[in-house]
């Protein structure tokens, strides 16, 4: 049975030259951090400014802590999004399955420019949970 999740996009960008912002809507940053409360699709990609200056997520672009694969599905890397074709290793996708309540910290993976590897440890929310 396949069913259509809900999508939360994430887009990874700069925000007030200095802080990783969730870019989305460029005028309005808001954190990475994330509150979940129902299963969904997570897109994450790296804004615009980012690709252009040669940043890439690293081949494993996210791991999260503690959820031993109970949560959140394997990543899959996005080619093209919404019709537009995606640079490699600057989009992907992952599910949430909202089956146990708690906090989770995801790690987002990057490499800069520079090849120089940049770490990010937003938090996940999940005050709801599941119960099959």
């Amino acid at each position: 049975m396949t069913e259509s999740l809900p999508i939360i996009q994430l887009v990874v960008g700069i925000a007030d030259n200095v802080n990783f912002m969730n870019v989305l809507d460029p005028e309005n940053p808001v954190p990475l951090s994330l509150k979940l409360d129902a299963p969904s699709r997570l897109v994450f990609r790296l804004s615009d400014a980012l690709i252009g200056v040669d940043w890439t997520f690293q081949k494993r672009p996210i791991v999260f802590t503690d959820d031993f694969g109970i949560n959140f599905s394997s990543y899959t890397w996005i080619e093209m999004l919404y019709g537009v074709p995606q640079k490699p290793f600057t989009c992907f996708t992952i599910d949430y399955e909202d089956k146990r309540v708690g906090e989770y910290i995801y790690s987002l993976y990057m490499m800069d420019s520079h090849k120089q590897n940049i770490i990010l440890d937003p938090k996940i929310e999940n005050g709801a949970g599941h119960v099959p």
